[in-house]
């Protein structure tokens, strides 16, 4: 198996690259951590997320507490699952692209060499670096989601306004008309009885029978014997 010495380089140059590049990999899966809630922003950074954008005149909002345990251990989890998927395969198919798929040691060695330079040299800036970057991302997703649902809301105000509007006006005059209809009736069956009277002639013929009755008594008889004397004391003249 012959070897070519440029060959070899770019191979071992490419690996360290790719570490550089997994760096970098890895600074955005943890803004994706922040963004996703799974991890507090820093409190430094409250004031930018209460502060509204321009032209959506809305602010991100910083979150007012920690997501719960379950939700930050499956962040956790599935990015690190994909960024060691993601290493791997970039390692395999360098090795595949410069060496024909054989192993050499060296390969994975200059790739962690350039992942840890790079971890090294954003050290003292990587915490600002993720806090910027979530704070970007928060706002990013904030315009996309104003600009898919910008569609939704034009569909929403032509539905409302050439659709729901008369229908519901419509509904509430026939409502209108269906109550007046019926109040009318009432009216003229009241006006009605009014005129008639409340004692029908059926009614007095019944009563006079009643009172022609041998056995018929007023229930008013036993109070007309009353008298009033003195101050308000009663006289029963059957006691």
């Amino acid at each position: 198996m012959e070897i070519y010495p440029h060959i070899q380089a770019k191979m071992f140059f490419g690996a360290f690259a790719l570490g550089l590049g997994a760096g970098v990999l890895r600074l955005l899966l943890l803004v994706l951590r922040t963004a996703l809630g799974a991890y507090l922003p820093a409190e430094r950074m409250r004031a930018h997320y209460e502060r509204p954008l321009p032209l959506l005149h809305r602010a991100p909002g910083y979150p007012k507490q920690r997501a719960r345990k379950w939700w930050r251990i499956v962040v956790a989890f599935v990015g690190d699952v994909l960024f060691c998927l993601f290493c791997a395969a970039e390692v395999l198919l360098l090795l595949y692209e410069y060496n024909d798929g054989a192993w050499r040691l060296s390969v994975p060695v200059l790739f962690l060499i350039g992942l840890a330079v790079f971890r090294l040299a954003t050290a003292h800036v990587g915490a600002w670096l993720n806090d910027w970057l979530a704070y970007a991302l928060s706002a990013l997703f904030l315009y996309v989601r104003t600009l898919v649902r910008l569609p939704l809301r034009g569909v929403w105000w032509v539905l409302r306004h050439a659709l729901w509007t008369p229908v519901k006006k419509g509904c509430l005059h026939l409502i209108a008309r269906h109550r007046r209809r019926v109040s009318e009736k009432l009216c003229r069956a009241q006006l009605a009885l009014a005129a008639r009277g409340l004692i029908t002639k059926e009614r007095m013929t019944s009563d006079v029978e009643k009172k022609d009755h041998p056995d018929a008594m007023d229930h008013q008889d036993p109070d007309r014997a009353a008298v009033l004397r003195g101050s308000g004391h009663r006289f029963w003249p059957f006691a």
